[in-house]
């Protein structure tokens, strides 16, 4: 028994140590291997083509966007296998497997005609007497809704309304309400300009409130550090390389001088590697590109415990939870 006993125990551990292995795995591999991401696209006059991809552990997944022609093609891969690809050729078994049991039930429904043929004539003389009682029935049913269907009508006749006397009494009502309505007026109108000065009054209170919130000095370091962290953020996950080449104009020439001046605060992300020319005589827009980047769950998982842990970002969340409630 011990011997048993001690087997089972060290299958259980095994077991325990690979489940284990295999977590931690996961989380190492989500916080140390990077989501690498790559694009690239052309447009030459008419012609627009573009792809993108996400990948993670060596494309073990993998997410691919194509546009060409004026369609687009969206596909997932998971060790190489791709999912929609996949789901479309179970779509079609199944439906061939439909069709297949469709074929055998038309025989077997066939067959079952065959028979259900021999036993109605057999069944037919049955039939026709019942058929011969219901008539009779139906002849007394019919007799005794005429009769019951005259007496209503005459009922009816005996207890019909004045119609003038209906019409005094719908005027005498309108009149009544329109009177009523106008005395009522007034109060309403009062009414209305209490309730516009009551929402102006509200919304002087909130915007104070909110003023007040945002001149804090706990508001202002919160907004000041979440401010850096948003710049490390942008800077972690912009792409690491771009290449490629632009050629732009407008028909406004002062239109395409801003536009080349706000390309020129982009000088430290792609410097030498990406050629931009401007058109000044003419409206285009041609070029090419490619990039690439990653981004590590990690950084992002240590960039949002530094945020939580922080005091002034903890007080301001907790005083507008106070405030909204």
């Amino acid at each position: 028994m011990l011997h048993i006993l001690i087997a089972i125990l060290k299958i259980l551990g095994i077991l325990l140590l690979v489940i284990v292995g295999i977590l931690l795995f996961i989380v190492l591999s989500v916080l140390f291997v990077p989501v690498c991401y790559r694009a690239q696209g052309h447009k030459l006059e008419d012609d627009l083509y573009g792809k993108a991809g996400v990948s993670w552990l060596f494309r073990l997944v993998y997410v691919r966007v194509l546009y060409s022609g004026g369609k687009t093609a969206f596909e997932i891969y998971l060790f190489g296998i791709p999912l929609f690809a996949l789901m479309d050729k179970l779509k079609e078994w199944k439906k061939r497997r439909k069709k297949r049991r469709k074929v055998t039930k038309k025989k077997t429904t066939q067959s079952d005609k065959n028979e259900k043929s021999f036993s109605q004539s057999k069944n037919d003389n049955s039939v026709k007497k019942t058929a011969a009682d219901k008539n009779v029935t139906k002849g007394n049913t019919v007799q005794k809704s005429v009769k019951d269907k005259t007496d209503t009508i005459n009922h009816n006749t005996e207890k019909a309304p004045d119609p003038v006397s209906d019409r005094i009494s719908s005027i005498w009502n309108k009149a009544k309400n329109l009177i009523t309505g106008i005395f009522k007026f007034p109060g309403k109108v009062v009414a209305g300009i209490r309730k516009i000065r009551l929402t102006f009054r509200g919304i002087c209170d909130k915007i104070k409130q909110w003023y007040t919130f945002l001149q804090m000095d706990d508001t202002k370091q919160a907004v000041h550090f979440l401010k850096g962290k948003g710049r490390l953020l942008i800077r972690h996950m912009i792409p690491r390389k771009i290449t490629g080449k632009l050629l732009f104009g407008f028909d406004d020439p002062a239109l395409t001088g801003k536009a080349l001046a706000a390309a020129s605060l982009l000088c430290p992300l792609y410097k030498n590697r990406f050629q931009i020319t401007p058109v000044f005589d003419r409206t285009v827009f041609e070029g090419e590109v490619k990039l690439r980047g990653r981004i590590f769950g990690g950084y992002l998982l240590l960039q949002a415990l530094q945020i939580y842990r922080n005091r002034e970002v903890k007080a301001t969340y907790q005083r507008f939870q106070q405030k909204e409630a």
